[in-house]
């Protein structure tokens, strides 16, 4: 997927490349800055830090926007490596000259990517940062948004979606341009509408799944029009409850994560809309033992995510709640599937078990239909093993505020010896993410 921002292309390396990225970012990046300014010029105020100057301009403070910011801003920090008062920095932002739409100012045509920008422009202007681009003119493009494209000949594009409901697109090959009629129509507040492009191919790019993992197989339409939320615990400054196993720190929020890229591209397989609420694009789905800690998560809308459980919680309700409203009308059904690794003292060993809300019947029967799927398949993969998961109701924050059938998974003790082998094989993270899959499609699918 190659993004042309300007001069900038901006290749993904392995995360042992980041550096070497980054620095060759900023050469290029320099050489046509001296001619025209196009990055954002904030001054920084009493008492901020880096990650608090990105938190007000709406950028996360992940390690690449980090690194980014530092390699723009080389020689303006004090000897302890601070903001100076009142001094001038850039922003890993670059500004573009809008046109008609933002597709054909950046040269962008992934739809995901398109709406994060359009919707990362809408929350500065509310915030009063800056005016509407199709005022002033000027788009502000996030890198962070962009930072995972790379230069593969023929790649499709980013089909989850990241800041809007309508279903991500595929990138048309040349051919393709040359017979899809472009769509463009003026929205009731005069914003324009972006180009909506569309494939027949028999399998769609996902980059957030990783190099290893983004090509996915279309196997059948059995849940095509049916969207799911899908939340990983925790994330962020907040790694969750901790484990440990051969020396090595296991955190809830890494595992949960990558159950959830598994889980969405298995319902991807059948045709899903699939939202990931919580991602990093740094890591992908991992077959390795043990997930490497890292603080860098963001929200789907691009926010960084609070250190205070309450605004973190409230944060991803109301994302969450705003694409259900805005997806009501065209939607088969909508649900959000929450996963979770629960911590016990280590000698208590625990099944996956569920929690539904209370009232809500097509929550219960999710629930229900994904509980009678597990047990099914551990009867079956590991005869007289027993399964003693369970079902019920619980009063969490979660359950209670998201408009829409919610299921909560709690996938065993990250303390537990036993129970971590369930997180620590990749082939067993693989199998409870189809079987979680199979367990959807048996409550949804109608023949």
């Amino acid at each position: 997927m190659l993004y042309n921002l300007g001069l900038i292309n901006i290749k993904i390396f392995e995360k042992k490349f980041r550096g070497f990225l980054i620095v060759s970012i900023i050469m290029i990046a320099s050489c046509y800055l001296s001619a025209q300014e196009k990055y954002p010029i904030v001054q920084s105020k009493a008492g901020e830090g880096i990650s608090v100057l990105l938190n007000r301009f709406s950028l996360p403070a992940s390690d690449f926007n980090i690194e980014l910011f530092n390699k723009l801003n080389e020689g303006k920090f004090d000897k302890h490596g601070g903001l100076i008062i009142k001094a001038k920095y850039k922003l890993p932002v670059q500004i573009f000259k809008f046109t008609n739409s933002i597709s054909r100012s950046t040269k962008i045509y992934d739809e995901s990517t398109i709406l994060a920008i359009k919707a990362y422009n809408q929350k500065i202007q509310t915030k009063g940062i800056k005016r509407s681009y199709n005022q002033d003119k000027d788009l502000w493009v996030p890198l962070h948004l962009v930072k995972q494209a790379d230069n593969e000949e023929n790649r499709s594009e980013s089909v989850i979606p990241t800041d809007s409901p309508q279903k991500s697109k595929i990138k048309p090959s040349k051919a393709e341009k040359a017979k899809e009629s472009v769509k463009e129509a003026s929205t009731s507040k005069g914003e324009s509408k972006d180009e909506e492009v569309s494939s027949k191919k028999s399998f769609v790019i996902e980059p957030l799944f990783g190099k290893t993992y983004q090509k996915v197989k279309i196997k059948d339409r059995k849940l095509k029009g049916h969207v799911f939320y899908l939340k990983s615990g925790h994330g962020g400054p907040d790694p969750g409850a901790t484990g440990k196993s051969g020396g090595h720190l296991l955190c809830e929020d890494e595992y949960a994560y990558d159950f959830i890229l598994r889980f969405a591209r298995a319902l991807m397989e059948h045709s899903a809309t699939v939202y990931v609420i919580v991602r990093d694009t740094s890591d992908g789905i991992r077959d390795e033992k043990y997930l490497e800690p890292s603080y860098d998560e963001y929200m789907i809308n691009g926010d960084s995510i609070s250190p205070v459980q309450t605004i973190r919680l409230k944060q991803r309700a109301d994302i969450i709640n705003s694409y259900y409203k805005a997806n009501l009308k065209k939607a088969k059904s909508q649900h959000t599937i929450i996963i979770h690794l629960d911590s016990r003292p280590n000698e208590k060993r625990i099944d996956i078990f569920f929690y539904y809300q209370e009232d809500v019947e097509q929550s219960r029967k999710m629930a229900n239909s994904l509980y009678e799927t597990i047990k099914d398949k551990y009867d079956k993969n590991q005869p007289g093993r027993g399964y003693k998961g369970t079902v019920t109701t619980r009063n969490l924050f979660m359950l209670r505020n998201l408009n829409m059938p919610t299921v909560y998974i709690e996938l065993g003790n990250i303390q537990n010896k036993k129970d971590q082998i369930r997180f620590l094989d990749k082939n067993n993270r693989q199998a409870i993410a189809n079987w979680l899959s199979d367990g959807v499609v048996k409550q949804l699918f109608i023949k």
